[in-house]
């Protein structure tokens, strides 16, 4: 039960690391600030020191193991999103890479094309050639197919799966 609470309290524990981090940069600028160092120069050299301290919380949060879960709700959120504001172009895609060692990699990719089935119509018939003209006023007596749609361009839905090993 202790890995679903961690889970859900997610946040608290990025907030300690946050605050964590903070800490041991102030410490470190409050010792070279009473060796007579500007404020500026102290707390370059204490984040020099230090390095990357973003990259640093990205390790410790990477250390609980749940960024691959977060990173896929991210992604499908924005997934969803984008499929809200264009449905006609459905394409979807799940890929999961898993490091077996050092050098290996199994990768699970997931492909859904026309994921919800939706109808694409093709472009109206633009050939003007078709419609029939009044020989007398040069003006368009019946349109035959001018302007209208006569099909789709939608393609099946398809689903794909792989499974790739990388060594």
């Amino acid at each position: 039960m202790n890995w679903l609470k961690q889970l859900f309290s997610h946040k608290k524990l990025y907030d300690k690391v946050d605050e964590g981090v903070s800490f041991h940069l102030a410490k470190r600028v409050e010792e070279l600030l009473a060796t007579g160092i500007s404020m500026v120069e102290a707390t370059a050299l204490a984040r020099r020191e230090c390095g990357n301290v973003v990259s640093i919380k990205q390790t410790a949060r990477e250390a609980w193991g749940w960024s691959w879960l977060e990173d896929l709700m991210v992604d499908l959120r924005y997934g969803i999103r984008m499929l809200g504001k264009n449905p006609v172009l459905t394409i979807a895609a799940v890929l999961k890479e898993f490091l077996l060692t050092e050098s290996k990699t199994l990768q699970f990719r997931a492909d859904f094309f026309n994921a919800l089935n939706h109808a694409s119509r093709s472009n109206p018939v633009s050939d003007i050639s078709s419609a029939t003209l009044d020989p007398n006023t040069g003006t368009i007596v019946h349109p035959g197919n001018f302007g209208r749609i006569l099909g789709t361009d939608s393609s099946p839905r398809i689903l794909q799966f792989s499974l790739r090993f990388s060594f």
